[in-house]
């Protein structure tokens, strides 16, 4: 964790442990906080920067998303994976001006993704670096899109959709505008905390995972015989085809009738097969 986050993290009476915010006061029992308007610093995430006049086509080529169609008002969620189908990780990313992107992910992945992305960028009109000023701070809860618009003059106003205040940027990861994330400098975010921590209950990072499981069920990838095949990123249609294909060989699904049943996974179903990975033989059922 930097420095800067930390200090973040004692200003506001929080503490950090295994990667989590948390707070003396948090409930033992997660539940306890639903229906709450419930503010959470999100030491999990961390921001990575990319600009520059090639920042859209570099992009493009690299991650699994359609980054041209994110503007300053969409954001998307997606994946960067290696040439052979490897995920380094997943993301959200917002796009707050033309050649200027910003992806949110897991903190303790930021430097791989970043040595990653640096080995292709040189070749490129663009740069990318590690923000480490930039904090994430999450809202859930009946009257969050109220604190937003207050704060802000508006909300995003749709699923994936963005708002821009300043250098900040406010995320919409629902429908209902009960979930918003807020990146913003360190300065920002802590006249944020102090404006509306008051009005909401003040919990750890845990909740924040908690709250997004319905979500992230939801969003798989559905293929063969309705299984569903977990991924943190809802791909287009020409990069779920290759991510299928490339998930059945490498993780040996290939005997006859066996495919991962409705909540397992592929490599739950490799187990019960016997089937070794990278198996050219697949089997379609």
């Amino acid at each position: 964790m930097n420095t800067a986050w930390q200090i973040f993290l004692q200003t506001i009476g929080a503490t950090e442990h295994n990667g989590d915010s948390a707070f003396v006061a948090d409930p033992a029992a997660l539940t306890a906080l639903d229906g709450r308007d419930v503010i959470m610093p999100l030491s999990p995430y961390g921001v990575l920067g990319v600009e520059g006049a090639g920042a859209e086509k570099f992009l493009q080529g690299q991650l699994t998303c359609h980054v041209a169609e994110t503007s300053p008002t969409l954001s998307t969620p997606g994946a960067y994976c290696t040439p052979k189908g490897r995920m380094v990780c997943s993301f959200q990313l917002a796009r707050p001006s033309t050649d200027h992107f910003l992806l949110r992910m897991r903190r303790d992945l930021l430097d791989v993704a970043s040595a990653t992305l640096q080995k292709y960028i040189v070749f490129s009109k663009a740069k990318q670096q590690r923000i480490d000023d930039m904090f994430v701070i999450g809202l859930h809860g009946p009257n969050t899109g109220a604190m937003v618009r207050e704060f802000a003059g508006d909300i995003p106003g749709g699923k994936n959709r963005t708002l821009i205040h300043g250098e900040a940027v406010f995320i919409q990861r629902d429908a209902d505008g009960t979930w918003f994330e807020y990146w913003a400098p360190s300065e920002q975010a802590l006249l944020f905390w102090n404006r509306y921590y008051e009005r909401c209950t003040a919990a750890g990072s845990r909740y924040w995972r908690w709250a997004d499981q319905p979500r992230r069920r939801s969003r798989g990838v559905r293929c063969h015989r309705g299984s569903l095949y977990s991924a943190d990123a809802e791909l287009p249609p020409y990069r779920r085809r290759e991510f299928q294909e490339r998930l059945l060989h490498r993780t040996g699904n290939c005997r006859a009738g066996v495919l991962p049943r409705p909540g397992e996974t592929p490599f739950d179903s490799r187990r019960r097969s016997g089937c070794r990975p990278g198996a050219r033989h697949r089997c379609r059922g």
